[in-house]
């Protein structure tokens, strides 16, 4: 009899061991999912920014004030060179002597880093300190040898004509221009 008793409180001890074993797996099967969560955004090599204002300096002089509702930084890995990205827009302003020599304003914006190569798409404006305005969708930034240029249609308003073309290759403060495909001009009454 005894040993009936002893197997009997055994095998209730087995059960409860078990099952509260069983339960503790089960509950945590959540805050499992939780953590696999937070450890694949930890192993993404990105980096993400909501209202960003980035200043640009050059011996203690701004240069340049970028703003951006989103900003997201993509590091480099062994298939892709590494970018910063603006999905939700973008708004530079330049200044040259502590004055506003230009803005440009784009619905989104792309900057691989390595090659200094900015990609500008939807609603593009430039407009430098001369009054000359650059309206196009797309717009290619070769920093590196300060030009901008596209092929596609493109509207230039300077304070004398108003110029349409497709395609140009301009400095990257459009203070010199030239359209590969003149559409149409307008002189404008000083």
């Amino acid at each position: 009899m005894k040993l009936s008793k002893l197997k009997s409180c055994l095998f209730f001890t087995n059960c409860i061991i078990i099952s509260i074993f069983y339960f503790s797996l089960t509950s945590c099967e959540n805050d499992l999912n939780e953590l696999k969560k937070i450890d694949e955004l930890a192993k993404t090599n990105q980096e993400i920014g909501n209202e960003i204002e980035l200043l640009y300096s050059d011996s203690g002089k701004i240069r340049a004030r970028l703003n951006a509702p989103m900003m997201i930084r993509t590091e480099a890995t062994d298939n892709e060179l590494g970018y910063v990205e603006f999905p939700k827009g973008l708004k530079v302003i330049f200044y040259e002597a502590d004055t506003i020599s230009g803005t440009i304003t784009a619905d989104y914006g792309k900057n691989i880093e390595a090659k200094q190569q900015t990609d500008l798409n939807g609603n593009v404006i430039i407009i430098n300190n001369e009054n000359k305005k650059l309206e196009t969708e797309i717009l290619h930034w070769d920093q590196k040898n300060k030009t901008i240029f596209n092929e596609e249609p493109l509207k230039i308003t300077t304070p004398t004509e108003l110029l349409f073309g497709e395609g140009f290759y301009a400095t990257q403060d459009l203070k010199y221009y030239k359209l590969k495909k003149l559409t149409g001009m307008v002189q404008l009454k000083q």
